[in-house]
């Protein structure tokens, strides 16, 4: 009488984690695509990554990589990333830290509006300040309905799973009270 139960309980927690599964492989895509800015004019040789290419849901995150202009060598410097969305409505700004390759720099930046948003990343280190403009065109969400689906699925999977347990319950509640007397103590039963 169990074992059919927890094979149901099996298949609704394989499918629920197999769900879930799916969910990063379908927004890898997006991740994997880059745009790369080259300023090499000036005391610095500043190169930009921005990832993704295109902001989808409106977080970007930069890359910057600082080299001496004449030595070609990584610079230790500040870097300071500031975002003016569209109509100069609203504004941003994130320090870039280092992340353990020398002279590169991270920072996540959230674009919070569709439109052309003006970038400007500002370095400043022992040889002087320097910076590098840019202009990002941010899409508007498109907005989809699978973590609708999957959370309905979700849900419908769980209430499947509640019905059986009651419907087993009754099953066996039923043959308690319809066999009284294989229950009762010296009968022969389960003693």
């Amino acid at each position: 009488m169990r074992q059919p139960l927890a094979r149901v309980l099996a298949l609704v927690l394989t499918v629920c984690v197999a769900l879930v599964a799916l969910m990063p492989a379908m927004a890898q895509e997006v991740v994997d695509k880059t745009r790369v800015w080259h300023k090499t004019d000036g005391v610095y040789d500043i190169t930009v990554i921005m990832t993704p290419a295109e902001p989808e849901f409106w977080v970007a995150h930069y890359d910057v990589a600082v080299l001496d202009a004449a030595t070609r060598q990584p610079v230790a410097a500040d870097v300071k990333i500031l975002a003016t969305g569209p109509g100069a409505k609203s504004a941003g700004w994130a320090v870039a830290m280092p992340t353990g390759k020398q002279g590169v720099y991270g920072a996540d930046v959230n674009l919070d509006k569709a439109g052309t948003w003006d970038v400007s990343v500002n370095v400043n280190g022992s040889k002087g300040a320097d910076f590098v403009s840019l202009s990002i065109a941010v899409p508007e969400v498109q907005r989809t309905d699978m973590g609708l689906v999957v959370f309905a699925l979700v849900l419908l999977f769980f209430a499947f799973g509640v019905w059986t347990l009651w419907r087993e319950g009754r099953k066996a509640r039923r043959q308690r009270l319809a066999a009284p007397d294989a229950m009762a103590p010296g009968s022969g039963g389960a003693s």
